[in-house]
């Protein structure tokens, strides 16, 4: 019924994907330490990878994305969440 109603069918989402995004758990995100290209392809940083890009950004540009954090200095707890081609990403033991 919340999803017909005009205005608070995109508060309700919006809610939703918070909720969703702060409280439901993925045991695998942030597990593998990565280093990825950035900001230039010859240049590397660590990253941690957070999970598999959304289906729908993988099929726009019809490649396998992942979503990796690259944290910033000097406050690590902050970041970019960016998507690599799966190809990109070099597995590090960190």
């Amino acid at each position: 019924i919340l999803h017909r109603i005009p205005v608070v069918n995109t508060v309700y989402k919006t809610t939703q994907d918070i909720i969703r995004t702060l409280f439901v758990s993925d045991k695998n995100s942030f597990k593998q330490v990565v280093m990825v290209p950035f900001p230039r392809a010859d240049i590397f940083v660590i990253g941690l990878v957070a999970r598999d890009s959304p289906k729908i950004c993988s099929q726009a540009i019809g490649e396998d994305l992942v979503s990796v954090l690259v944290p910033t200095t000097p406050n690590p707890t902050t970041g970019f969440l960016m998507m690599f081609n799966r190809s990109d990403i070099i597995p590090i033991d960190m």
